[in-house]
C-alpha cells in the first residue's frame, strides 16, 4: 500500500508496479497452483477492479471526462457523444491498434495524448494483462455518460419520427422528471428540438 501522490512520479510508479508485476508473473508461472486429478490448476491473473479514473490510470489512458475519447472500448470523442447512433459508427479499440498508439506516444515522448492514450500501462508486462481487455467497464462513465445518452437520444428521435410523442411531450416529461437530491445540481441540459431532427 502506498499513497497515490507517491505514484504520480513516474520513477516511483515504475518501481512500485514493477515489483507487483514481477510477483504476479512468478505466481502465474510456477508458484501457485492447486493439485488436481491428472494435473494441476494454475493461478492466472484475470481482471483489475477499480473506478473509472483509477482504471484509466492503470491502463495508460487519459483521466478526463470532458474532452478527447472517454470510452476505453471504442473510439468515441467527447464531441460525438450526442450524435445519433444511426449516423455514426464508433471504431472498436483493438489490442493491436491500442499497442500501436502506445508505441506512438512513447516514441514522441512529448506528453501528447493520442487516441486517449498517454503512456503504456504500468501493468503492461503482466502475463495475460492488456489494458483494452482486462480493465472493467465503469457503469457511471462508460455506460451512463457514454452509451446511455446516445441510446436515450436515439429513443427520443425514434419516438418523434414515428410520431409516438411530440417534441413538446418529450420536453414536458424531461422537465417534470424528479431528480433525487444527488442529481439536482447535475441535471442534463434541455433537449433542443433541432437535436431530434438531425
Amino acid at each position: 500500500m502506498c499513497h497515490p501522490a507517491h505514484l504520480s512520479a513516474k520513477s516511483n510508479r515504475e518501481k512500485s508496479f514493477n515489483s507487483i508485476v514481477k510477483d504476479f508473473n512468478a505466481l502465474q508461472t510456477n508458484e501457485l497452483y492447486i493439485p488436481a486429478l491428472g494435473g494441476r490448476l494454475d493461478f492466472a491473473f484475470s481482471i483489475v477492479a477499480g473506478d473509472h479514473l483509477a482504471s484509466n490510470d492503470i491502463g495508460g489512458f487519459q483521466k478526463s471526462f470532458s474532452n478527447g475519447q472517454f470510452y476505453r472500448r471504442r473510439h468515441i470523442n467527447y464531441d460525438q457523444r450526442f450524435i445519433h447512433l444511426s449516423e455514426i459508427s464508433h471504431v472498436q479499440r483493438t489490442k493491436d491498434q491500442h499497442d500501436n498508439l502506445v508505441q506512438q506516444v512513447l516514441r514522441l515522448n512529448n506528453n501528447d495524448v493520442i487516441g486517449d492514450v498517454i503512456d503504456k500501462s504500468p501493468l503492461s508486462e503482466l502475463i495475460g494483462f492488456h489494458a483494452v481487455v482486462l480493465l472493467p467497464n465503469d457503469v457511471m462513465h462508460d455506460l451512463h455518460e457514454g452509451l446511455c445518452g446516445q441510446v436515450l437520444l436515439a429513443m427520443f428521435k425514434e419516438s418523434s419520427t414515428k410520431r409516438l410523442l411530440s417534441y413538446a411531450e418529450i420536453k414536458g416529461r424531461l422537465i417534470s422528471f424528479e431528480h433525487d437530491s444527488y442529481d439536482k445540481k447535475n441535471k442534463p441540459p434541455f433537449l433542443r428540438k433541432k437535436r431530434l431532427h438531425k
